[in-house]
């Protein structure tokens, strides 16, 4: 394998037809000694700290997300902010029941829950017409 110009590993090609991985024993960790631990990101401490819907939530939405986690919670997070609580929390609980944990989805139960408490347009047969105040 090269970088640039210079040859930084040297390993024969492992012919199958399966599509598998294969790892080098020497690549290896050895027997007992853990991987590198990634600290929390701030956006997962301050899920776990606002408490039970958004923490368990969270907690499957890392599980699920694969290598774009980072993203997904930080998207929850930052919906936490822009969102009423009384709605996100039991819109979040109503998500997990149903194994929702597509974040377009949550939002879309989140914004018709607050569709009508929120986002309430004029009646128009009551209002006075503009000018006629008499």
């Amino acid at each position: 394998m090269f970088v640039g110009p210079r040859e930084v590993a040297i390993h024969d090609k492992v012919v199958s037809t399966l599509k598998q991985r294969k790892t080098l024993p020497a690549h290896r960790l050895p027997r007992g000694q853990a991987a590198v631990q990634v600290p929390a990101l701030p956006e997962e401490r301050e899920l776990t700290v606002a408490g039970a819907p958004f923490a368990d939530y969270a907690k499957t939405l890392k599980q699920r997300a694969g290598s774009r986690w980072p993203i997904a919670l930080r998207r929850l997070a930052q919906m936490r902010l822009d969102y009423p609580a009384q709605p996100l929390a039991p819109a979040i609980e109503t998500a997990a029941h149903y194994g929702l944990y597509d974040l377009d989805r949550l939002e879309r139960i989140i914004l018709r829950k607050i569709a009508t408490a929120y986002f309430v347009m004029p009646d128009e047969r009551n209002d006075p017409e503009p000018g006629d105040e008499g």
